[in-house]
């Protein structure tokens, strides 16, 4: 197996581990008495695969410039990259919700996740960590720590691009996927660019604190106050975000043109889109695409 089949397959495997744990979390989650088996086993799917690659990946044996850093970028900086990303995510969610619109007009009726606000104090801490912290620290150790560093020898831009289909895909969940895989493309590139796992786990975190506290606002709020809240919000995420997205690729764009790139730089920059067609990588988006499916019949 050669260097580019190796690193597909390994993808595969840690995609795979996922899958399966994810899978059981939630038949546990509905059919087990014990509530925290299901918690437990959604915890397992991400500790697993990540520790796993952990084990079989040493620090060392990894090229430095294929290395994702517990780093940070400065404090302006980290604000543009997370607004950039939030206002991608939440247009990526306007289109989502025309597809899922769009699939009930075919008959097909999707369910779009929806979150219950759960009050109290103990209620509310549990919704912050199982809701922002935990999938914002996991999901980010597996898809832009783990799988980032095995596509990035592809390049920048089919590493962001592949493990944000990956990213979708392992929602499960058709009324998910295109906005997942938005936020995983453009948290995947951004962390591809900066080698910035800390700031995958930042930008992560900040768009789900937003959906959970858009959430609250909605049950506490009146109906009228609130509904013109979010539009103003949504506006000025998207003013800002939009701006953020011209100004960080204004300073790229300045970067390449200080730094001599040689040929083979150039070419690992543009990527190698070509693990897409992997054979490993297609039987993972198989197998999550039927996992989505399958609940519809």
């Amino acid at each position: 197996m050669n260097r580019d089949g190796r690193a597909a397959y390994y993808v595969f495997l840690l995609m795979t581990m996922q899958l399966i744990l994810s899978r059981l979390s939630i038949f546990s989650a509905t059919n087990s008495p014990a509530v925290g088996v299901g918690y437990v086993l959604y915890l397992l799917s991400y500790f697993i695969p990540v520790f796993f690659y952990i084990l079989r990946f040493p620090r060392q044996s990894i090229p430095k410039k294929h290395c994702i850093n517990r780093s940070l970028p400065s404090g302006p900086d980290s604000v543009l990259y997370t607004a950039a990303a939030l206002a991608v995510t939440m247009l990526a969610v306007r289109l989502n919700a025309l597809f899922v619109i769009v699939l009930s007009k075919l008959g097909v009726n999707i369910r779009m996740p929806e979150l219950s606000p759960a009050f109290g104090v103990s209620g509310v801490i549990f919704t912050v960590v199982f809701m922002v912290f935990i999938p914002a620290i996991f999901e980010e150790l597996l898809c832009r720590f783990a799988v980032m560093e095995l596509l990035l020898p592809f390049g920048k831009m089919a590493a962001a691009v592949v493990s944000g289909i990956l990213f979708g895909l392992m929602h499960t969940n058709l009324s998910q996927i295109i906005y997942a895989s938005a936020a995983g493309f453009i948290i995947g590139y951004f962390v591809a660019h900066t080698r910035s796992l800390y700031l995958g786990i930042l930008i992560h975190g900040i768009i789900n604190a937003y959906s959970v506290a858009l959430t609250y606002a909605e049950a506490l709020l009146p109906a009228r106050i609130f509904s013109y809240g979010y539009v103003f919000l949504e506006i000025a995420v998207f003013l800002f975000g939009f701006y953020a997205v011209r100004k960080i690729f204004i300073n790229m764009k300045g970067e390449r043109g200080t730094v001599r790139e040689n040929s083979a730089t150039a070419r690992e920059g543009a990527g190698n889109l070509s693990v897409l067609l992997s054979p490993w990588i297609l039987i993972y988006i198989g197998a999550a695409l039927a996992a989505a499916i399958y609940p519809l019949f």
